[in-house]
């Protein structure tokens, strides 16, 4: 609809007010990185989990590891995850 108004009438909104159906992050990054427009709309809070993952809220923070942990106690870590197979490193 955006396109449609500038192209036919020639106008380019500053602001765009919406419902959380623009608030998605996809939509937010078009309308600030492509088109330059200040959002007026709810974030789509996706992180309530409905799937049988976990949510962001599940996992705990633990100062002194300095990192995540899940309901179970394990370390989230992104920088790692073990292999069935060791792998090696090539040149």
């Amino acid at each position: 609809m955006v396109d449609r108004v500038a192209q036919r009438f020639d106008l380019k909104p500053r602001r765009l007010v919406g419902d959380t159906a623009y608030g998605t992050g996809p939509m937010l990054r078009w309308m600030i990185q492509e088109k330059g427009i200040e959002p007026h709309v709810p974030v789509w809070d996706k992180t309530e989990r409905k799937d049988g993952t976990f949510s962001s809220s599940d996992f705990a923070w633990d100062e002194q590891a300095n990192e995540y942990r899940c309901p179970q106690g394990h370390a989230l870590r992104s920088d790692w995850r073990p292999f069935k197979n060791p792998r090696t490193q090539t040149p």
